[in-house]
């Protein structure tokens, strides 16, 4: 059993003060989460023929002074190749992004488009449920291989 008056090791990773757990003791302060606000226009649009949904499934990297956003897409009705996939947008504020093409996955005969994990081939009936991104910092890491996508793969009935 832990001792309960035992230093909590956090080592160096940041900590989110939503609740008691690293306080000790308080006099006279409360615990206030900031209240998301909603901004008037969206921030990603559904403005590409293999976006008819973005799905809520989406990771952003804050790399030197750019954002770099993974999103989940879902393809159109009757759509073929690929029915989910995930895309690829940049932004310098976080809130203002532009998708830029990345010539990786065909779509619709072309590869100018900003998706950049399908369906996979070799899953035939199961797609993809959103992913999470992360860079790989091993210095030995080539810097091709550099991102690291991690997905959920379900089954879809015949």
């Amino acid at each position: 059993m832990a001792d309960r008056d035992a230093p909590i090791v956090v080592n160096s990773e940041k900590q989110l003060f939503i609740d008691g757990k690293f306080i000790a003791e308080s006099s006279g302060v409360t615990l206030t989460m900031n209240p998301p606000q909603q901004i008037p226009e969206p921030v990603l649009e559904v403005d590409r023929p293999w976006e008819e949904v973005i799905g809520a499934y989406n990771t952003v990297l804050k790399e030197d002074d750019r954002f770099r956003l993974w999103y989940d897409v879902l393809l159109p009705e009757g759509s073929s190749e690929i029915l989910r996939g995930i895309a690829y947008a940049e932004s310098d504020d976080g809130i203002h992004w532009t998708k830029l093409n990345q010539n990786l996955i065909e779509f619709q005969g072309s590869k100018e488009n900003n998706l950049v994990a399908p369906r996979l081939p070799d899953a035939p009936r199961g797609e993809m449920e959103g992913a999470t991104v992360f860079r790989d910092t091993n210095p030995a890491c080539p810097p091709e291989e550099r991102y690291k996508l991690w997905t959920k793969m379900q089954r879809i009935p015949p």
